[in-house]
């Protein structure tokens, strides 16, 4: 039997978790960041009023969003990332995103240009098993915007 695609694998999961990918190249444009000229040592403060100081400058940050949706990625980071704690993203992680990488995201723009019967061939499946693949990676925003279609 031929394994699943890594990137069909975790489209599915993030369906099933309500959540959605994102592809981690495709990085925030940080130069547009706020944060961009303070001192970073603000973002780590255990002192109050210091981390209130960084949440009201990440309430205001044009790349909160995605920031967000980087740290969610990532239980590791710490700090604040748009005006949210470890702890806090902890508790969203429910909601939390999936990140692909290159390899994965270039796999399922593969899977979604191909032919079914050429796919099918290829992985070994049914043409059936390969347009539910597509199904699901149509899914996600990721792929969806990359091909211009509605998510």
């Amino acid at each position: 039997m031929t394994k699943r695609p890594d990137v069909v694998d975790m489209a599915i999961a993030a369906a099933k978790a309500g959540s959605y990918l994102i592809y981690l190249s495709a990085m925030p444009d940080w130069s547009k960041g706020l944060c961009l000229g303070q001192d970073p040592d603000i973002w780590f403060s255990e002192e109050v009023g210091v981390q209130v100081f960084a949440r009201e400058i990440c309430s205001m940050c044009p790349v909160a969003e995605l920031c967000l949706q980087v740290a969610l990625a990532d239980p590791s980071i710490e700090g604040i990332w748009a005006n949210t704690d470890q702890e806090e993203r902890k508790a969203m992680a429910g909601n939390a995103s999936f990140a692909i990488d290159a390899d994965c995201f270039e796999e399922g723009i593969h899977i979604l240009s191909g032919t079914a019967s050429t796919l099918a061939a290829f992985y070994g499946v049914t043409v059936r098993t390969v347009v539910r693949w597509k199904e699901a990676l149509r899914s996600q925003a990721i792929f969806a915007s990359y091909l211009g279609l509605a998510a």
